[in-house]
């Protein structure tokens, strides 16, 4: 009947122990109970009020355990308050009926007990119906249909099974009728219901519902055989009959305290598998219309009805199930197409591997061949997206000639393309990369202006570079890096060239665990407000406390995080530890905030201005105290999915800064679009500024630029006392350099923070804690 779990109810010790109890003693009940139906016990208690003794307990307390269930868990109080209702009326009914209506001669029927009786099933309907939509994310029409269709065709089995000859037995007055009427029909409803609510959730419910439906089940089963006895006059009180009902009392109240899990949808099935249900039900349907035709009853009218109602259901959730099957279909086949190109994607280029791997005993050799455009980027930059999207599909179709049918093309990603070839050894691919080369040479016209393109190829050998599909795709990476670091049209792997790469994935994996093991540290370097000489600020900077090479530097690592995709969780580690010391700060009095620099994998996250406005909540820092960097090369991966997540963090009062300001594209139009507050000038021009006239001319008019846009001005890179007189003259806002002081560990800009501004020392290095137990580059 499924593992009791009070515990998760998070009840005290003493209310969870009294619930158990109530349960296993209901348990107990129903074992003495089935115990009278062996012969010799029911000898010994024949003729007793042992029977209704045990009855008339379980009842009530089932009702009670259920009504517990309510009373002392908010979830789903509801629900199981109407059920609990309904098996308390049901439980008095019982009781009324022995101690009453059972002693009068002759028995009224119906009684007092038949209105106490049938409360149970509209209170049980609620019930169901409250848990399915409580627990149910999402509802599909496929997912009412089945329901339909099962309890639509449940329902005309019943009809013709028990209906009917109950139907044919009615006689009497017309409330008897009626009530030998009531009870079929709530039977029916329930089965139909139960297992409608079955067929919603792909017949696999949680151990609640099996719980429930078991125990509604015995109901509907006791009642169906009850019926059927009274009415050919075979009923006979006391026998195994009685404990049917007692059976499933247990379950339901065990389900009350069994915890109901969430569902998503019906999982579908593969396959034809999802007809099942609407053709299994359809063919009984057919059967019952024709044995409804032979017989002109109201039973038999009703069960053509509904047998009829199943067929129309069935038909709608199998065109259903063939537009479902046409979308699944189109999109598997949309998973595996790039979108821009047409051609295979990535997951495409894997799968097509993965079959040439999977021969491996045919000992058929393949080649992988990884091209990359040289110099995309600056297609990007000079003509925008959108010429490069349309140079892109140009390439796929020079591609798809060179190749011919003789490989399978897709495009990778980026500026990348993919090929594999089949039955091929080191000449032949050599041959068809050399081919690729000169296609790709011919110039590409593009907004009427011809474009010639150059790529880097790449070559790995199965099986002799690599038996499995990622061995052979990073072999093939490996061997296009190599050929365009050697400005080679293609090169083809080689294991003694892999050193390198296999630093990279060692250094990777090293990464993961030190995320996992919290080994990022974070850096500070002050920044000073020129007009005051008081630090306003300071900027973050990431360490990686490596446990064997020391301390190393964001250079060494970051871009291998951005390409693993792991610059999400660098982030959220730098913000993390950086407004966790910045709260001590501001706690001793310092008035200041923190700069916490962003990739472009961060730009592009839409869950991060909830995240950071989640750590600034948790650590109690005010949002315009922490300021977010950012550069303008990255607002060209995408710069309108990057401008959303940029006005999101504007909106919860982040201050946002432009770092490095002067190196990338100075587009000011996205100084005039985008929601920044501060320009930070890059320390090239700043450091030169006192020797180079242009580089001070620049300095200076940019400083102007920014106070006009209204911007605060930060200048990096400052290293002497004439670059800090020079930027005050000039009117700028907040400087940072060697000359203030050097990136230092937390607790040394604590004391820094602490001197008097003309007594701190320049620290020569950068300085770390002793306590870190790194050495210092």
């Amino acid at each position: 009947m499924g593992r009791l779990r009070t515990e998760e109810f998070l009840l005290p010790q003493a209310r969870r122990g009294l619930v158990r109890g109530a349960i296993v003693l209901l348990c107990l009940l129903l074992a003495a109970h089935l115990a009278t139906l062996v012969p010799a016990v029911h000898r010994f208690v024949d003729g007793t009020p042992f029977y209704e003794l045990v009855q008339d307990t379980m009842y009530v307390l089932a009702g009670i355990v259920v009504a517990a269930r309510a009373a002392l868990v908010r979830q789903e109080r509801l629900a199981w308050g109407l059920l609990s209702i309904g098996l308390l009326s049901y439980a008095a009914g019982n009781i009324v009926y022995i101690a009453y209506v059972s002693t009068l001669s002759p028995e009224p029927f119906p009684s007092v007990a038949d209105a106490l009786w049938l409360p149970l099933y509209p209170f049980g309907y609620a019930c169901v119906v409250l848990l399915l939509r409580a627990h149910t994310k999402r509802w599909l029409a496929s997912m009412w249909l089945d329901g339909l269709v099962a309890g639509l065709g449940v329902g005309s089995v019943a009809v013709g099974l028990v209906l009917r000859p109950v139907l044919s037995a009615t006689d009497g007055s017309f409330l008897a009728a009626m009530m030998n009427l009531a009870y079929p029909i709530a039977d029916l409803l329930l089965l139909a219901l139960v297992v409608g609510v079955f067929a919603t959730m792909g017949w696999r419910p949680s151990s609640t519902w099996w719980l429930l439906g078991l125990g509604m089940l015995a109901f509907v089963v006791a009642d169906s055989v009850y019926l059927l006895q009274v009415a050919g006059d075979t009923y006979v009180g006391g026998a195994w009959l009685d404990s049917v009902w007692l059976v499933g009392i247990v379950p339901i109240a065990v389900a009350a305290w069994t915890r109901t899990t969430d569902r998503d949808t019906a999982p579908p099935s593969d396959g034809w598998a999802i007809l099942a249900l609407p053709a299994s039900f359809t063919l009984v349907a057919v059967g019952l219309l024709v044995w409804g035709s032979l017989e002109p009853t109201s039973a038999a009218l009703a069960m053509v009805l509904l047998a009829a109602g199943t067929i129309i259901a069935a038909l709608f959730r199998t065109s259903l199930t063939f537009r479902e099957v046409r979308a699944l279909a189109d999109a598997r086949r949309q998973a595996r197409t790039d979108d821009l190109t047409g051609l295979g994607n990535r997951r495409y280029f894997l799968e097509q591997l993965e079959g040439v791997t999977d021969e491996a005993g045919t000992r058929r050799p393949a080649a992988v061949l990884l091209i990359d455009l040289d110099g995309f980027k600056e297609v990007n930059d000079s003509y925008g997206h959108q010429a490069g999207d349309t140079l892109l599909r140009l390439v796929g179709a020079r591609l798809v000639e060179a190749i011919g049918p003789e490989g399978i093309l897709t495009r990778m990603g980026g500026d990348e393309f993919g090929i594999v070839l089949l039955g091929t050894d080191v000449v032949t691919a050599s041959d068809m990369a050399r081919e690729v080369g000169v296609h790709l040479r011919e110039p590409f016209v593009l907004e009427g202006m011809p474009l010639h393109v150059e790529a880097s190829i790449g070559i790995s050998l199965f099986p002799g570079h690599g038996r499995t599909p990622s061995v052979l795709l990073q072999h093939a990476d490996v061997a296009m890096y190599e050929a365009k670091r050697g400005q080679l049209p293609y090169a083809v792997f080689e294991p003694a060239r892999d050193g390198g790469s296999r630093r990279r994935l060692e250094t990777l994996e090293e990464l993961r665990t030190a995320l996992d093991s919290d080994e990022l540290v974070v850096h500070y370097q002050p920044k000073v407000d020129l007009s005051t000489g008081i630090t306003s600020g300071a900027e973050a900077l990431v360490r990686w406390a490596h446990p064997v090479r020391g301390l190393l530097y964001p250079d060494s690592f970051l871009p291998i995080a951005e390409q693993a995709g792991l610059m999400r969780r660098v982030a959220i580690q730098v913000l993390e530890l950086a407004l966790r010391d910045l709260a001590a700060w501001r706690a001793m009095g310092h008035d200041m905030s923190v700069a916490v620099n962003l990739s472009v994998s961060n730009l592009l996250d839409a869950e991060l201005p909830l995240q950071v406005s989640r750590l600034l909540e948790e650590h109690g820092v005010p949002s315009r105290a922490l300021v977010l960097e950012i550069t303008e090369n990255i607002l060209m991966a995408d710069a309108e999915r990057s401008t959303r997540v940029l006005d999101g963090l504007r909106a919860i009062g982040i201050c946002l800064s432009v770092d490095d300001y002067g190196t990338g594209y100075s587009s000011l139009a996205y100084l005039q679009a985008l929601p920044v507050e501060e320009l930070k000038l890059d320390r090239a021009f700043v450091t030169h500024m006192s020797s180079d006239p242009r580089a001070a001319a620049i300095v200076r008019s940019t400083i102007e630029l920014s106070h006009e846009l209204g911007m605060q001005m930060v200048a990096e890179g400052v290293e002497d006392q004439a670059a800090m007189d020079m930027l005050r003259d000039w009117g700028c806002d907040v400087a940072q350099g060697f000359h203030i002081a050097r990136p230092m560990a937390a607790e040394l800009l604590t004391l820094w923070l602490a001197t008097s501004a003309s007594n701190r020392p320049t620290p020569p290095t950068e300085l770390v804690p002793l306590s870190a137990g790194a050495s210092t580059p």
